[in-house]
Order: C-alpha cells, then sequence, then structure tokens
C-alpha cells in the first residue's frame, strides 16, 4: 500500500473515531457549553522527521526535546 493511500487511511480513521467519540459525548465534562454549538475549522499537520527514530534512540532527551521545540 503506497505512502498516500496510508495518509488517506489514517485521515478516514481519525475523523470516524473523532466523530463517533463526539456522539458518545464520552468527555462531555471537558466540553465549554458553548463548544457544540461553534464551528471552526482548524488546519491538522502530520509530519515525519527523516532519520528522527534513530536520532532520538541514540540522544540524550534534553537533545531530542530540544530537536522538537525548534519544529
Amino acid at each position: 500500500m503506497g505512502v498516500a493511500r496510508l495518509v488517506v487511511l489514517a485521515y478516514l480513521t481519525i475523523g470516524f473515531a473523532a466523530r463517533r467519540e463526539w456522539r458518545d459525548e464520552r468527555f462531555r465534562r471537558l466540553y465549554l457549553p458553548t463548544t457544540r454549538h461553534r464551528k471552526q475549522d482548524v488546519s491538522v499537520l502530520f509530519s515525519d522527521l527523516a532519520g528522527f527514530t534513530s536520532f532520538s534512540e541514540r540522544s540524550a532527551p534534553g537533545k531530542v526535546a530540544e530537536l522538537l521545540s525548534t519544529y
């Protein structure tokens, strides 16, 4: 399966799960009373840093956190 298909599958899976969670209202207490009455467009960015896994395995946690903070 190509990378583009996996990305699309991930978006669909997350979208379906988010809609189901919203409908189930499992986290109702966390929402403000106005949350359900408001619509807002948002952008979500998924990214992958080339070589990050091997970098994080051989680096100190502070150095990894510093790199991530830069991005």
